[in-house]
């Protein structure tokens, strides 16, 4: 038997236009419909018809304050379902059967949370009200690591502009226009400030660029030995360490200041690594003499650089490096507690043996 929403009219003295926005739940599929109610000539609102073709739903206001919602997911009904085909009386005894113990919270949380729970603009409240109990400090940690302001005009125009984000054709819904546009941008952008003509569209971080860097300089020179700079940042060494492993990687610390431009390197090096600037903001001296000394003996020169720090200093391309990678995290991106920020990997032409 076919229904319909029995076209109905409404009075009002001041709305001009309302939407009603209202769930259907057919079984296991989810779907959502405006009501679109117009104002007419006769100051009066009426309801558009639509058909119902089954009459096993249920229909339901949405509460635009509740976050589940806001999102299509399973009715109670479905859940209820759910539960005895798992064999679960509710949530609580799935959740308590599934999460283990020793990850649970113990303590009680600082607020006593209603048996019923609490609307969304209520909740980020007093999420708000715990977080203005921190006492915010400047960071001086640095290590590849910096704060910054992103201004105003990028948030809007960029950030919050879905023209940036949404799919240029109907086809394919996987890349828009905008974020091709991006890409080429800070590639453009990486290849401009360290002066070398390949760049990728960005890596994790600064470390997985740098673990990346060294396992192209092995493959490029058949050689299984890289010398890096005791004076890289912690967390870059680490990674290339753990990389180096797997990759049976010979991966050795080479300390640049007490080193002479005359004395050879090790035999079967595939690259030097090192930290422009160095993790404690020094810069070396005669750089382009140590990477010429390298050229020499056919190593290739990867340099880890402060991207900002690019707009003053001679690029990595000028000094003579082959591989340069860094993170672009001070050019706009949130710390993050670490991540994940946007790594640069760029290169010259190498020629594959």
């Amino acid at each position: 038997m076919r229904r319909v929403l029995n076209s109905t009219r409404l009075r009002t003295s001041s709305v001009n236009t309302l939407s009603t926005l209202f769930i259907i739940r057919n079984q296991s599929r989810v779907a959502s419909f405006p009501l679109q109610i117009k104002n007419d000539k006769n100051n009066s609102l009426k309801i558009q018809k639509f058909p119902l073709k089954n009459n096993n739903i249920n229909i339901r206001e949405i509460n635009s304050d509740c976050f589940s919602d806001r999102h299509n997911g399973p009715c109670e009904l479905e859940k209820q379902q759910m539960l005895r085909y798992l064999g679960f009386k509710d949530l609580d005894e799935l959740t308590n059967t599934n999460v283990p113990e020793s990850i649970r919270l113990r303590q009680k949380l600082g607020k006593q949370i209603p048996e019923e729970g609490v609307n969304e603009s209520k909740m980020l409240d007093e999420l708000r009200e715990i977080a203005s109990l921190n006492n915010p400090y400047k960071t001086f940690i640095g290590m590849g690591f910096y704060d910054c302001i992103v201004p105003s005009v990028i948030v809007k125009n960029m950030l919050q502009n879905a023209g940036w984000t949404s799919p240029y054709t109907p086809y394919q819904p996987e890349i828009a226009q905008g974020r091709l546009e991006s890409l080429l941008n800070f590639q453009t952008m990486i290849s401009d400030l360290t002066g070398l003509p390949f760049a990728n569209a960005s890596l994790l971080d600064e470390s997985t660029a740098c673990a990346e860097a060294i396992a192209l300089a092995v493959r490029v020179t058949k050689k299984r030995t890289i010398l890096y700079d005791t004076k890289l940042h912690p967390q870059n060494i680490g990674v290339m360490a753990t990389r180096s492993e797997p990759m049976d990687i010979n991966f050795q610390p080479l300390d640049i200041n007490e080193r002479s431009v005359n004395n050879k390197f090790v035999d079967n090096v595939a690259a030097i690594i090192l930290q422009y600037p160095n993790t404690e903001g020094l810069i070396y001296e005669d750089l382009d003499l140590l990477i010429q000394c390298a050229h020499k003996e056919k190593i290739l020169v990867i340099m880890v650089c402060d991207l900002l720090s690019l707009t003053l200093l001679r690029s990595a391309g000028d000094l003579g490096a082959d591989i340069a990678v860094g993170s672009a995290q001070r050019f706009g991106l949130p710390l993050g507690y670490g991540g994940p920020h946007a790594g640069f990997h760029v290169c010259c032409q190498f020629s594959f043996g």
